[in-house]
Order: C-alpha cells, then structure tokens, then sequence
C-alpha cells in the first residue's frame, strides 16, 4: 500500500514536472550547435519543419525520463527500514483520517 502511495506521489510530482517544464515556452532562446545522423535528420525533414520544436519536445521527454529514472532508482533502493517507517507514518496517517471522518459522520 505505502509503495503505490510513492508510486503516485512520484506520478503526480512528473507530470507536474512535465507541466512546468512545458509551459516555460520564455521567448529567451539558447542557440546550440547539434550534430546528427544524416540519414535521421531527413526522416526529422518529413515530419517537421520546426526543428527547435522538435528538439525542445525531444529533450523535455528526455529530462522528464532522467527524473523518472532518478525517482524510480530511489524507492528501489530504500532500506527496509525507510520502507517500514514510511508504512507505519501511512498507517498513522490513515487512521487519523478515519478517526477524523468518523468524528464528521462520513
């Protein structure tokens, strides 16, 4: 229970992630040099003719997957006792909420 709770909180901290990085669409521009197979860059040519879109798209997705692997790496590599700490607060937490709804009458 307590790793799907990480699961989705580290799901939801991605797409906000995805969202931020997203909607930094800043009119500043960095001008890079990139070198790529030619044969690729012709196969780009058919499906664009926005190359700094494109690659600003390629590298979002990229950095997006470099956090996602960063995040997945973590919790796989906790301890077991991180992991049990981490379940007995989730256990706390969820009785507090029952306790709270109970007291409400829902």
């Amino acid at each position: 229970m307590i790793l799907v709770a990480s699961q989705q909180l580290a799901v939801i901290f991605l797409f906000e992630l995805a969202r931020r990085t997203n909607v930094s669409n800043s009119t500043q521009k960095r001008e890079v040099l990139v070198a790529l197979d030619a044969e690729f860059a012709d196969k780009i040519d058919q499906l664009t003719d926005n190359w700094t879109e494109a690659i600003e798209q390629a590298l979002r997705l990229w950095y997006a997957k470099q956090i996602e692997d960063k995040l997945r790496k973590f919790y796989l590599n906790r301890s077991q006792e991180d992991i049990q700490d981490e379940k007995e607060w989730f256990d706390f937490v969820e009785e507090q909420i029952e306790e709270a709804w109970n007291a409400d009458g829902l």
